[in-house]
């Protein structure tokens, strides 16, 4: 539902924008479809297949590490550097994942 909501505003918003030609050049659509599969579908079932194996609150707790992870891949991968409130934004994710993880088990 969330990937509905978000599709049917960033076409309205894209709408007001422009076609987007770089999207429709043929070499990359293998990149584009690639982002799509990979970078959102692929994360979406692994985590109702997950949901299946697991509790879900076991499940949400591990899908907030989402961000965090991204950064530090965006920083490994690609060299992209960190604030010090992005930093603290990580910091303190994982100290909520942590208590969430540490109230349930108690």
């Amino acid at each position: 539902m969330a990937f509905a909501v978000a599709s049917l505003f960033w076409l309205a918003y894209q709408f007001t924008q422009g076609l987007p030609t770089t999207l429709l050049v043929p070499e990359h659509f293998p990149k584009v479809l690639m982002v799509g599969i990979i970078g959102n579908l692929l994360p979406y079932l692994l985590l109702l297949w997950s949901i299946q194996r697991v509790h879900v609150e076991w499940a949400a707790i591990v899908a907030t590490l989402e961000p965090f992870v991204a950064a530090i891949l965006a920083w490994l991968w690609f060299g992209q550097t960190l604030t010090l409130l992005q930093i603290l934004g990580g910091v303190l994710i994982i100290a909520a994942v942590t208590a969430m993880q540490l109230r349930q088990s108690s």
